[in-house]
């Protein structure tokens, strides 16, 4: 009888093994997944969130709000060079709190004059020179930028260059030293000669907003009469390159309606005199797209 009850309970252990083995084939009775879901975990309580005061979203809503304001229109993020010229002192906007960028184009920087009691320092490094308006802090923790113009003079190239910044809470300036004798030498190698490798690469600096600071930046004069009944034209920049006689002038070129514009057509005495090559960045233009257009003209160079 007791050798019955073994052979009975060998049997009924043998067939709960092989039901668990033949529900899962394979090797997943071993498999480390299988005995981990196997396990039942304790659930956690939930995690209810945090909740953000009503005063401090209204204040960040309203904080907001002001900062759109106050920059609504203004462009912060990409700011004009400034080109100076030897012997000549003229105020600049420089930034108060970050670190403004002096570079000479026609040599080494040498010597920088400054006041240092009004909280400027300046590092030079070969043809760079790199100026930074000290902060104050005060007693509560608040930070106090510097008001106070101030005058700089940098020797460049054997030339001496002087400007005042004024300090403005805007994003690092730079400004280029150079020197018209210089810039016209290294025109003359860049853009006499080859007419057509000049006129590629003087569309590329413009088409790609590099404008170096050898361009003479001359006042954008209006189109008096526009020959184009279907289009809008404006002259929004007009450079000199001194040295080889070219003026660059960039045109906004505004379609009234559906239209195709070709550099043909505007070869017109009426836009331009003397060109020596058109380009417009787009051709076919929807009512009210705006594109670019480059002139390139050739004009005498006056001595001085």
């Amino acid at each position: 009888m007791r050798s019955c009850a073994v052979i009975v309970g060998l049997a009924f252990l043998l067939g709960a093994v092989s039901s668990v083995w033949a529900g899962c084939p394979g090797t997943c009775g071993s498999s480390p997944l299988y005995m981990r879901t196997a396990v039942k975990t304790k659930k956690q309580p939930p995690v209810e969130p945090e909740l953000i005061p009503f005063s401090v979203v209204s204040a960040a809503r309203k904080a907001s709000y002001k900062e759109r304001k106050r920059s609504i229109g203004k462009h912060y993020d990409v700011l004009p060079p400034v080109v100076l010229r030897p012997e000549r002192i003229q105020w600049v906007k420089i930034s108060a709190t970050d670190v403004n960028r002096i570079v000479c184009s026609s040599g080494k920087i040498t010597d920088v004059f400054y006041s240092a009691e009004k909280g400027v320092k300046v590092e030079t490094a070969g043809h760079e020179a790199y100026l930074k308006l000290q902060v104050k802090v005060l007693p509560n923790g608040k930070v106090e930028y510097s008001t106070v113009p101030t005058e700089v003079y940098i020797v460049c190239g054997g030339n001496t260059y002087g400007f005042i910044g004024r300090p403005y809470r805007i994003p690092s300036r730079t400004i280029y030293l150079v020197n018209p004798a210089a810039d016209a030498t290294r025109n003359t190698e860049l853009y006499a000669g080859d007419v057509d490798k000049a006129v590629v690469l003087i569309l590329k600096k413009v088409f790609s907003d590099r404008i170096p600071p050898s361009w003479e930046r001359r006042d954008p004069l209006p189109i008096k009469k526009n020959p184009l009944p279907g289009i809008r034209l404006r002259e929004t920049a007009r450079y000199r390159i001194t040295g080889v006689g070219i003026t660059v002038r960039v045109l906004t070129v505004t379609a009234k309606r559906g239209t195709r514009l070709l550099e043909k057509d505007l070869l017109r005495p009426e836009i331009t005199v003397n060109p020596v090559a058109i380009s417009i960045e787009k051709t076919s233009l929807h009512a009210s797209e705006s594109t670019r257009a480059v002139i390139i003209e050739k004009v005498p160079e006056v001595q001085s």
